[in-house]
């Protein structure tokens, strides 16, 4: 059932990250579908810590989203609340913290270079797919 978890993930994930290059904007119905397969996991998981420690990156984001007036986008959010009924706290977190990894990466870069500004955005999504490939790779490797 894990390997079902990651394909669903990343597959949405794919899917959200294109949307996030083109229009900077994700569609609503793909993150709830996606938000939806993660509670039928859950439930049929039946693990309520792993459900509730999942639950917490996606909860961040959010509240990151809200404090900064949407500077993060809530869809980045809600993505990570999809994740971490997906894949569990630990897969998710690693996903985050290596989307941070290589968004942070780029951003300098890009200021380095004068290709972007402090006021740039960046499409977050995409570094989260290249991070959760990342994480998917721990997984296969038995690290996750």
């Amino acid at each position: 059932m894990d390997y079902i978890a990651w394909i669903l993930t990343l597959s949405g994930l794919i899917v959200l990250a294109f949307f996030d290059v083109r229009t900077r904007h994700v569609p609503l119905i793909a993150l709830l579908l996606l938000l939806a397969a993660g509670i039928v996991f859950s439930v049929l998981r039946q693990d309520l810590l792993q459900a509730v420690t999942g639950l917490l990156p996606g909860l961040f984001l959010c509240l990151l989203s809200f404090l900064t007036g949407g500077q993060v986008g809530y869809g980045d959010g809600i993505f990570y609340l999809a994740a971490g009924l997906l894949l569990g706290g630990m897969s998710c977190l690693t996903g985050l913290v290596f989307s941070l990894l290589l968004s942070s990466v780029t951003g300098a870069l890009l200021l380095a270079l004068k290709k972007a500004t402090r006021k740039s955005r960046l499409p977050f999504l995409l570094f989260s797919a290249l991070g959760f490939a990342g994480a998917f790779g721990l997984f296969l490797g038995g690290a996750l």
